[in-house]
């Protein structure tokens, strides 16, 4: 079930390289060869994940086959404070091309500034595109109307336009942005005109955490207040709510409808939205990765994404 991202035959899922094995600077092999196989050759990373550039870099140079994986990366995270400038860009974009030893297939601003000058930092990304060092860019926690902007100064300077976006899109709302820093996370969650928007364009959207931190992996009940203890801070802050509870008690009976599990039914209702959607897993586990590729493969029908999103 392969999809394309700039003309790469390229996974329907993305492996998130934010886990601790990646962030710690371990040694990732067998986990990278096993997802590999799997058909995996899609990789979600960014500079402030620590040491997970340098990880994913050295297995492919390892494995000699830049050719066969599509890596993305994002910079200019907030330190806390705003780093949407072109110092911060550049720096930023030269440790990951040492980082990861090769070119960047896809390099996104990993937050928003509207207070950044935003034609800048766009011709800077496009002077690395014309050195080869970046094949395309895109954004991370950007809204629709952003992305539009950007989408317009690009048109306007003869620039390629966004090539993806990495937004977070669950089954459930946020609450709350779980981490915060310059104009924040951004989740288009249950949010019909920005859902809309990539309906209608189909960039590539790269959805992280779309099993809710946890919140949407079964570890919930949402009749078992005691099972609400085995998410983390953010999930918690971000998901835990009387609404999302009532949504979870859906997804649970989708789940028992099909013979099948909330994280399934949960990755299958993202891509039921229409949109031109790669989820983000972060796992460590093959297995897992294989349950949700398999899940993927099937849309949920009309009836069961109505009734996840009846009032």
């Amino acid at each position: 079930m392969e999809k394309q991202i700039l003309g790469l035959q390229v996974s329907p899922i993305a492996l998130g390289c934010d886990s601790k094995p990646f962030k710690h600077g371990l040694d990732c092999t067998v986990l990278l060869d096993e997802m590999f196989k799997l058909g995996i050759n899609l990789f979600d990373t960014a500079r402030g994940y620590e040491h997970s550039e340098e990880v994913l870099g050295r297995w492919i140079k390892l494995r000699n086959n830049r050719d066969k994986v599509f890596v993305y990366t994002k910079g200019c995270l907030p330190l806390p404070f705003s780093r949407m400038n072109p110092k911060a860009l550049r720096h930023d974009i030269e440790k990951s091309l040492k980082a990861l030893d090769t070119y960047i297939d896809c390099y996104l601003f990993h937050r928003d500034d509207k207070n950044c000058d935003l034609k800048e930092m766009l011709s800077i990304v496009n002077e690395y595109v014309a050195a080869g060092k970046i094949k395309s860019y895109g954004v991370s926690n950007w809204t629709r109307d952003r992305v539009r902007l950007a989408n317009e100064i690009c048109k306007e300077n003869g620039w390629a336009p966004i090539a993806m976006v990495s937004n977070n899109m669950t089954a459930i709302k946020w609450v709350k942005d779980p981490w915060g820093g310059g104009d924040g996370c951004v989740s288009i969650s249950r949010d019909e005109r920005e859902i809309a928007y990539y309906q209608r364009h189909q960039t590539p959207f790269m959805a992280y955490s779309p099993l809710a931190r946890g919140f949407l992996t079964g570890k919930v009940r949402s009749d078992y207040s005691s099972t609400w203890n085995e998410i983390d801070s953010a999930s918690k802050r971000a998901y835990f709510s009387k609404e999302n509870l009532k949504v979870l008690s859906k997804i649970e009976s989708v789940a028992r409808k099909n013979n099948s599990t909330v994280a399934d039914i949960s990755l299958r209702y993202l891509v039921s939205k229409g949109i031109n959607m790669f989820p983000v897993i972060g796992t460590i586990s093959p297995e897992r990765m294989k349950s949700n590729l398999e899940a993927i493969k099937k849309p949920l029908s009309e009836a069961d994404v109505k009734l996840i999103e009846s009032d």
